[in-house]
């Protein structure tokens, strides 16, 4: 099943479709800076203060924070981590021989769709951040819809300077 040539010609370390060798697996330090990326950049320290502005006393916000992580640690350490190790396959491969490549195509629409939805609302949430010290008059938190021509056009290059950074990388 192991196919090195292909990934060889792509220059690629993934393993799509072979399991991941003993030589390349990470430890401990590399889950934990994974996990931090994704959970604590984000929602933690983005969104929460607007649960705050909302009337969520920050008691109930930081109680909810700690119980959201602990499970999500413990959901990843307990049900998710033992497979990864055991079959060491990406869910998409793995997907893919249980259910077919139409139903993986539909699960990557589906997660596409969904990741430009929240790549968007984070930008508009770092384009409030950076917008405060400008004095634009943004959207509150009752608003369905922009508020402001000029906070459409600072969310755009907002989002023109995330994906140019994120095309380079």
């Amino acid at each position: 099943m192991s196919n090195p040539e292909s990934r060889a010609q792509w220059g690629s370390e993934e393993y799509e479709r072979e399991r991941v060798p003993d030589h390349k697996l990470k430890g401990l330090r590399s889950f934990i800076g994974m996990y931090a990326g994704e959970h604590v950049a984000g929602t933690e320290f983005m969104i929460g203060p607007l649960f705050v502005a909302a009337g969520v006393s920050a008691f109930d916000l930081v109680l909810g924070l700690l119980l959201g992580n602990l499970l999500a640690v413990l959901s990843w350490t307990f049900i998710c981590a033992p497979i990864a190790a055991k079959v060491r396959l990406t869910l998409y491969y793995k997907l893919e021989k249980i259910c077919g490549t139409q139903l993986v195509t539909l699960y990557n629409l589906a997660n596409g769709i969904l990741f430009c939805i929240l790549a968007g609302a984070m930008i508009s949430v770092s384009a409030t951040a950076v917008g405060v010290p400008f004095h634009l008059k943004m959207p509150g938190l009752e608003d369905w819809l922009p508020t402001s021509v000029e906070w459409v056009v600072f969310v755009v290059l907002v989002g023109a300077v995330f994906s140019y950074v994120a095309a380079k990388r």
